[in-house]
């Protein structure tokens, strides 16, 4: 009687399993995407890290794990790491626009805006209606003194995204640069 016992238990443990660790991924997944923004970023760190190591994830999941991760390190502006992750997340996924729009962010904060603008060229490559990504190239540009590219950045943007006040106030910055 005891060994039948065991057995079902054994059995019912082999076929739920794969069930719990399912949904133990997907609630990791969940949390690292922070959609909602109800978690701590440690608690989003942690998360990410873990579908990071999953041997599960697919390359797809992993790439997000690590873009996600790395903006919880850009916010901080650990843009080391930032930029460390985000090139694990083009590595794993390399046609994945927001990974180069948000490297060239981590770029942006630390400076290097011509980095920056390479990495929003090739997001927009991957996808031309990033309006966010076109003023946060004309930012770059700002910020380079080339005051004409910027206000062309800020006004296709102002194409995908006519209320934008951001990119507006931006754009208005450039035509007074320019002179």
């Amino acid at each position: 009687m005891f060994k039948r016992v065991l057995l079902i238990g054994a059995l019912a443990a082999a076929v739920l399993a794969p069930g719990l660790a399912s949904a133990q991924t997907h609630a990791q997944r969940v949390m690292c995407a922070n959609r909602g923004g109800g978690n701590t970023p440690e608690m989003q760190e942690g998360a990410c890290t873990q579908v990071i190591s999953d041997p599960r994830a697919d390359n797809v999941t992993i790439a997000n794990a690590y873009n996600d991760r790395g903006t919880v390190y850009r916010r901080r502006g650990d843009f080391m790491r930032a930029v460390a992750d985000y090139d694990q997340a083009v590595r794993f996924d390399p046609r994945f626009p927001n990974a180069y729009a948000n490297r060239g962010s981590a770029y942006a904060g630390q400076g290097a805006h011509a980095r920056a603008i390479e990495d929003y060229n090739m997001a927009l490559v991957l996808n031309p209606r990033m309006g966010y990504v076109l003023n946060n190239r004309g930012n770059s540009y700002r910020a380079l003194g080339d005051f004409n590219r910027a206000a062309e950045d800020y006004t296709a943007a102002l194409m995908i995204d006519p209320q934008n006040a951001n990119t507006l106030v931006n754009r208005g910055r450039a035509f007074v640069g320019a002179g």
